[in-house]
């Protein structure tokens, strides 16, 4: 086959149209492609600035790199070349990398120098698992733990899920691609025809799979591979199927028009829920784009696809997408704002396209047109291999050479100067002797106890430190779980566990709820003896223990009280912990109304219910605050950020019906987390809050006084 008549058969199969002028029409047809991609990365930056329009982006994004691959690969092979599967990886990694290990060695250290230093661990974590390409499934993997961190999945990195996706199927549909083409050789059937029936396969099963799966709308499906494996297959039937797509030229001119209104119309307008079936609308919109516009065509959408404007910012598509985000997020994080003023998101989307440009023309363009880069498969070994070889080990230099500068000159500033105080407790200065605690240097919330003082003085740094934060629910892992402990236990296989289980301890303590009782376990294992008390916790995240009333946005959270309920009416604990009000960020707290039936039906039948008072909550990061605040002090009595009591709690219980019923015992612990009418983030060297709501395990552990004398005042035959 000569030149002329290769490019002629290239252009017809990606445009579908015969004529004189393919030279000339492949690249207008570059122009769209771009244009397209340039609506696609406006939709991304004003859903990320604003939430504006529908995440459709990056789906988009998705369908067109399939597209382009797999038009490119199947051409190759209907000429007799197989494609070289090295070569083929090595070419796609080889303009990947670069851009992208720039971006986050720059983001791993602005994210050091600007966000609180609990987050640093997470974003390091997730520059690793990006760089490796694998980054959307450690974010499903955290995305369905509901005690993982909230920032960890709005970190500067997030975005780069849809990299790790789309390198996964770089890999993935070159090897199917060859794999159809040997084939189709072997068997000397048309390579086309069987690459359609493969892709048609993939399309269906997984779009099949998506729909399925997504009831009941487990968290982590945004991220899950499969769940996107549809648009990358639909990307390549139009590739494939193009040279068969002759319609009338109005026809055409109709269905390229619509498909760009639909893309457009999904940008500006939120609809439906992705990805899922909902996506299918500007997908096939895209797809006709890609099938059916035609700059030869009188009136065709492709004249202004190809808008210089449009083109200029699809070829910086790629490096754009890397940078916003990063930028945005820390902009945010580091201003502790949930959203941006329209001032300051104009100013960061023009920040980013200047960014964007610098990256291309200083890492991308260049790598795209080094001759000797591309000359051998060898050499694009080598920049691949480089890329790597700089990105791993960069990522953590560049985090352990930036940490000792901020801590030298930013960790010392006050994050929220007039919510932080410093002061120092004792009874007027006198020494006194710690009693009953063993932690000399965090007695957390003993330091309220009458007469305390500091001997020897508090020399070590607050726990827990912000390596130890994520490992703050480690202590279940202690604990068995009931099926396999309690004889005859019919319950939940993971939503019950207990203790050091024995039938020869003459009491039982059951914890029931969501993690607002999760959170008081170490108080009540520091508070019942363990060689009298079975405890048992019985928990779900998100699902507070109280009659089924309505249904529930969590739909085993139903199911699972009921459970729980029958459970105690039939084993009839000693003691029953539940959380009896409900915390709020911005008013005081309130009565758990659902747990009212619930109390009625435990008083009833003689089972002695504590009544926990939930703990106050806030709509900010107590832990990052009161970091901030306090820098790198040693030997904080009582300070970080404070917030007021009186915002967060009713200056008398609420739920005085519940209290009011035989069998209840009234605990609350706030004398031990609140002083006056502030809630400070430290305590006795120890951080209250692990986040906005959660307790830490070690000052839990400090509160079991203030757990122990309700308890012990209303029923000494259980705690002498």
């Amino acid at each position: 086959m000569s030149k002329t008549q290769e490019i002629k058969s290239e252009a017809e199969s990606v445009v579908g149209l015969r004529s004189r002028h393919l030279p000339a029409k492949k690249k207008v047809f570059r122009n769209e492609i771009q244009g397209l991609r340039a609506i696609c990365m406006v939709q991304v930056l004003l859903f990320h600035a604003w939430h504006v329009g529908s995440p459709i982006g990056v789906d988009i994004f998705i369908m067109v790199s399939a597209y382009l691959l797999t038009g490119s690969m199947v051409r190759r092979a209907e000429a007799g070349n197989i494609p070289n599967l090295l070569d083929r990886w090595f070419h796609l990694f080889k303009r990947l990398l670069p851009p992208l290990v720039v971006t986050i060695i720059a983001t791993v250290v602005l994210s050091i120098m600007y966000l609180p230093q609990t987050r640093w661990n997470e974003i390091i974590t997730q520059g690793y698992y990006s760089l490796a390409y694998v980054q959307n499934w450690y974010l499903a993997s955290q995305a369905v733990d509901y005690y993982a961190a909230d920032h960890s999945l709005s970190s500067p990195l997030m975005h780069l899920w849809s990299m790790s996706m789309q390198g996964q199927v770089f890999i993935l549909w070159p090897l199917l691609l060859v794999l159809c083409a040997l084939t189709a050789r072997a068997l000397k059937i048309n390579v086309r025809r069987l690459s359609v029936s493969v892709m048609a396969l993939i399309f269906v099963a997984s779009l099949t799979w998506t729909i399925i799966y997504r009831l009941p709308v487990p968290a982590n499906i945004y991220f899950d591979t499969r769940s996107r494996l549809w648009e990358f297959a639909l990307g390549s039937l139009i590739a494939l199927l193009a040279p068969y797509l002759r319609l009338p030229s109005r026809i055409r001119l109709f269905l390229g028009w619509a498909g760009t209104g639909t893309v457009i119309l999904f940008s500006l307008v939120s609809i439906g829920a992705y990805p899922g079936p909902a996506a299918m609308f500007p997908m096939f919109g895209a797809a006709c784009v890609l099938a059916f516009t035609s700059s030869s065509e009188r009136g065709s959408v492709a004249r202004y696809l190809s808008f210089k404007p449009l083109v200029a910012l699809g070829d910086i598509s790629y490096a754009l997408y890397l940078v916003h985000w990063p930028l945005m997020s820390i902009y945010l994080g580091s201003r502790q704002q949930e959203s941006f003023a329209r001032k300051d998101g104009i100013l960061l989307i023009l920040v980013s396209i200047g960014l964007a440009m610098l990256l291309t023309e200083i890492v991308d363009k260049p790598l795209r047109t080094w001759k000797w880069a591309n000359s051998r498969i060898l050499h694009k070994f080598i920049v691949v291999a480089a890329s790597l070889a700089i990105g791993f080990p960069g990522i953590h230099y560049a985090s352990v050479i930036a940490a000792p500068q901020v801590y030298g000159a930013s960790m010392d500033k006050l994050a929220s100067g007039e919510r932080t105080i410093s002061l120092a407790i004792g009874e007027e200065g006198k020494p006194s002797k710690i009693y009953d605690l063993d932690i000399v240097n965090h007695p957390g919330a003993e330091i309220f106890r009458s007469g305390y003082h500091a001997d020897p003085l508090l020399l070590d740094a607050p726990v827990p430190t912000p390596d130890e934060l994520p490992e703050q629910w480690a202590m279940l892992e202690n604990y068995q779980r009931c099926t396999e402990a309690i004889p005859g236990f019919k319950g939940s296989e993971e939503r019950c566990i207990t203790s050091n289980w024995s039938d020869s301890k003459p009491h039982t303590a059951v914890l029931v709820g969501d993690s607002h009782i999760q959170q008081f376990l170490p108080a009540v294992a520091a508070t019942l003896p363990e060689k009298d008390w079975n405890i048992v916790l019985y928990w779900l995240g998100g699902c507070s223990y109280e009659a089924p009333l309505a249904k529930h946005p969590k739909e085993e959270c139903n199911p699972l009280r009921e459970e729980i309920q029958s459970y105690l009416l039939k084993s009839k604990p000693d003691l029953v912990f539940a959380v009896s009000t409900v915390g709020h960020a911005d008013s005081p707290d309130t009565t758990r109304t659902g747990l009212i039936p619930y109390a009625e039906e435990l008083s009833k039948a003689g089972i002695t219910l504590v009544a926990l008072r939930d703990t106050p909550r806030f709509d900010y990061d107590m832990y990052d605050c009161s970091l901030r605040a306090i820098g790198e002090a040693t030997g904080v009595s009582l300070g970080g950020c404070v917030a007021p009591l009186s915002k967060h709690l009713s200056p008398h219980r609420p739920d005085t019906e519940i209290l009011k019923l035989k069998n209840v015992i009234e605990a609350d612990l706030t004398e031990g987390i609140c002083t006056g009418d502030i809630c400070p983030g430290v305590v006795g060297n120890t951080f209250v809050y692990r986040d906005n709501n959660h307790i830490t395990p070690q000052f839990m552990v400090t509160l079991s006084r203030f757990l122990k004398a309700p308890i012990h005042q209303a029923r000494p035959d259980l705690l002498p």
